[in-house]
């Protein structure tokens, strides 16, 4: 029986972490909050900025053991046309049919944009995934040469260059270094799942000793700890960065080890929360089928027309100070567009498969794998 579901179950809550996440970040929740508002939204904020590097410790725990291929690029591309396209129509008809506000000025490069599978403004994590994804089978090459001692000695050096010294010096080491949004980020992340494949650290003379209900613990509260350590430190920004001098400069530093997803914090912090989940032994279809949605959930709530105005429609801002209200509000919200998402998704995925099995698109697809063939690449499709 194939046991995996506690991975699949990552995926299921790293997107509602997401998803929360966004509504506090795009609300302006904790700029706008005080007090013991504002605390509760930097704790919660805390434990859910693990989300992506979640996904990407996941992308290269598989896709290191496997090639890489035409077909999922294509998908991938297929997938972010049909929502950026679906969501440019939708906020077109809501304007000019339905009187609805748009906080995104329709000039011809945004509509230009908005019909293009992709673009250098939105989907930064889209962009990043599919550099890796198109280079993984050079990554996998080194992976496959380096034994364990080697391995272990390039992450180390790799976390010591673009976590710490990356955060440190806030990007003079790093270029373009966006509280990691970025293809460092990807890639040494890629690693770090491709080590935990290889080398399970559950089988490691660390925790060898420990049962694995003890392990899912220790790792269980690395997690909680470390996102305590983050919300003190965000809290310590907050206190001083509007001292001036020195104190900015350190608060800005606080910040990024806080939020950034470079950051050794939030790094350790992920390790931790994909390895309680990865040694979960259960197996459930359902968990299984909900997971293979989260992309299109991720492409659907995070494109530029639904996430600039979806919160103003709702009048978010106006919460800012109701604390634990204002947070069972962000899960609430949260957990209505996760299944929102999730049913549009479900139903994407049956029109693309009804014409995936027509004769036409398996002609269209033979036509493609000749032509890449004429061109003489040896390409896994």
């Amino acid at each position: 029986m194939n046991k995996k579901s506690g991975l699949e179950l990552m995926r299921i809550i790293s997107m509602l972490y997401i998803i929360f996440f966004h509504i506090i970040r795009h609300c302006y929740f904790i700029e706008l909050s005080s007090g013991g508002s504002k605390l509760l939204l930097i704790l919660a904020e805390a434990f859910f900025v693990v989300h992506v590097n979640s996904f990407i410790l996941l992308t290269g725990y598989f896709q290191s053991k496997k090639d890489a291929k035409l077909s999922k690029i294509i998908s991938i591309f297929n997938t972010t046309w049909f929502y950026k396209i679906l969501c440019f129509v939708g906020i077109v008809i809501l304007v000019k049919y339905f009187s609805f506000s748009n906080s995104i000025e329709l000039t011809f490069h945004q509509k230009l944009t908005s019909i293009l599978p992709l673009d250098r403004n939105t989907n930064w994590y889209i962009n990043c995934y599919l550099v890796t994804y198109i280079f993984s089978p050079f990554l996998n090459i080194l992976i496959n040469k380096l034994d364990q001692k080697q391995f272990k000695k390039f992450l180390m050096i790799s976390f010591i260059v673009f976590t710490i010294i990356g955060t440190l010096v806030i990007g003079d080491v790093v270029p373009t270094y966006t509280e990691g949004r970025s293809i460092f980020t990807f890639i040494f992340l890629y690693f770090v799942g491709a080590y935990l494949g290889r080398y399970p650290i559950e089988k490691s003379r660390l925790f060898n000793a420990y049962t694995d209900k003890m392990q899912k613990y220790i790792f269980l509260i690395g997690y909680v700890v470390l996102a305590l350590v983050g919300t003190a430190t965000r809290m310590t920004y907050e206190s001083i960065h509007t001292l001036g001098g020195f104190y900015t400069e350190l608060g800005e530093v606080l910040r990024m080890l806080s939020i950034s997803f470079l950051s050794p914090i939030v790094i350790i912090q992920s390790i931790f929360y994909f390895l309680y989940f990865k040694n979960m032994k259960f197996s459930s279809k359902v968990i299984n089928f909900i997971g293979g949605t989260t992309f299109g959930i991720y492409l659907l709530h995070e494109n530029q027309y639904i996430r600039e105005n979806i919160y103003i429609w709702l009048g978010m801002e106006k919460y800012a100070n109701h604390g634990i209200k204002l947070l069972g509000l962000v899960i609430a919200l949260g957990i209505v567009m996760f299944i929102a998402c999730m049913i549009i998704e479900i139903i994407r995925k049956g029109i693309y498969k009804f014409f995936y099995k027509r004769k036409f698109a398996a002609k269209l697809r033979e036509k493609i794998k000749d032509f890449i063939k004429s061109l003489g690449l040896d390409i896994n499709y």
